[in-house]
């Protein structure tokens, strides 16, 4: 597999079904999956609210990989120690000139809220 080679390390927190707990509503273990693939991160950009009183930012990178990743929209990515959601379907790239899988593109978000 290609990698980025100054890629940051991904690691992918999945939230699996274990059984069904009392008044059999189900039960979730989180698992956390280093992945192989190392990602390249663009920062993206970020808004603030415009809410009196309320200080919360939204940062919206985007994750790239040459590879085909397995993240779903309901995982998260903890990458440079940051957790961020996934946002959307992971988008794969296809070159114009093999047709061939050449990568994977995955739009994320992380909430910060304080006083």
């Amino acid at each position: 597999m290609l990698n980025f080679t100054h890629g940051l390390p991904v690691t992918r927190r999945r939230k699996q079904l274990t059984g069904y707990g009392a008044a059999n509503r189900p039960v979730y273990e989180t698992i956390d999956t280093v992945l192989d693939a190392r990602c390249g991160l663009d920062p993206g950009g970020s808004r603030e609210s415009a809410q009196p009183g309320v200080r919360e930012v939204v940062t919206q990178p985007v994750a790239y990989f040459t590879a085909d990743v397995h993240i779903t929209s309901d995982d998260q990515l903890i990458i440079g120690g940051v957790c961020y959601d996934v946002t959307g379907d992971p988008a794969h790239w296809v070159s114009p000139w093999t047709g061939q899988h050449i990568g994977t593109v995955i739009h994320l978000a992380a909430t910060r809220t304080g006083g």
